[in-house]
């Protein structure tokens, strides 16, 4: 029987750690395999390094030692599950690597780090510069860490445009993390103040504009309520706050709206049309995010 799998990056780093245990939290909480994988791109050894036998033995070798060191990091993590791990190293270039890696293992989940620490390492300089573009290949929703600590969220602070989109990203972070209270957050694009000026809209008009549009908006948060409940599992019993205002919905607003509701997770419906916003909430946020893809 094919064990679910959850795979995680690491380039090594004392500050990759904290991403790898808590994949190996989140793997021991929902009976998953734990894939870590570490990709080696072949382009680093072109900027001064020699291609000799000799020196690529060199590089593989200490690449093992430090695999090896890696796989010992994760099995004290994961005590007597040892069973249910597997630490790999691939040469390539780390998004089609990381890609092809989570199809070959039918990966359920895919964690990394945001960022790496900055120092003169030109590995973490690389895998920092293309973390965008792993996410933007990932064939899997995505756990981005940015905080250490185990996998335990208590409250998942979801921004939402009541598409079916938005929906399965829900249902999906509320199943993934059934132990966790929802917040439920819907801005309602509003007109410009000078905008309103141009067409000679302000005073009533606008007050108009804002309670209907609220009352709209109350129904729709009902309606994908109703809708996300009807999913069945933790849904239907999950803890929901909502909330809904005149705005716009960008990135200092989530990060606000997170940081004021104390969630430690932000859940993100992340498609084509919407990875510049994801990525600018991503940057803005200073907690993890959980990206349905």
């Amino acid at each position: 029987m094919h064990r679910e799998r959850i795979v995680v990056t690491t380039d090594l780093s004392k500050n990759s750690y904290k991403v790898i245990d808590k994949a190996a939290s989140l793997a021991l909480k929902s009976d998953r395999w734990l894939e870590v994988l570490h990709v080696v791109e072949p382009k680093l050894f072109a900027f001064g390094f020699s291609r000799s036998d000799e020196d690529a033995q060199a590089v593989d070798a200490a690449t093992q030692e430090r695999l090896k060191r890696v796989s010992e990091t994760v099995r004290k993590k994961l005590h007597r599950q040892i069973d249910r791990m597997n630490v790999q190293t691939r040469m390539g270039s780390i998004p089609a690597t990381t890609e092809a890696f989570v199809r070959e293992k039918r990966g359920v989940l895919l964690v990394i780090g945001d960022s790496e620490i900055e120092d003169e390492s030109l590995t973490k300089r690389l895998l920092g510069s293309v973390a965008r573009r792993i996410i933007s290949r990932s064939p899997v929703n995505t756990l981005v860490v940015k905080t250490a600590g185990d996998a335990d969220y208590k409250k998942l602070y979801i921004p939402t445009d009541f598409s079916n989109h938005s929906l399965n990203a829900a249902a999906a972070a509320i199943a993934l993390f059934p132990e966790a209270s929802v917040v439920l957050d819907h801005v309602v694009d509003s007109p410009s103040e000078s905008q309103l000026v141009v067409y000679e809209m302000e005073g009533e008009f606008y007050r108009h504009f804002s309670d209907s549009a609220k009352k709209q908006a109350e129904k729709e948060m009902e309606r994908f309520i109703a809708r996300l409940r009807a999913q069945g599992g933790a849904c239907a019993s999950v803890s929901i706050q909502s909330q809904y205002a005149l705005g716009h919905m960008d990135a200092d607003w989530a990060a606000e709206q997170a940081a004021k509701h104390n969630a430690d997770l932000t859940v993100l419906a992340a498609d084509d049309s919407r990875f510049s916003n994801t990525f600018a909430m991503m940057e803005a946020s200073s907690n993890d995010l959980f990206l349905h893809l």
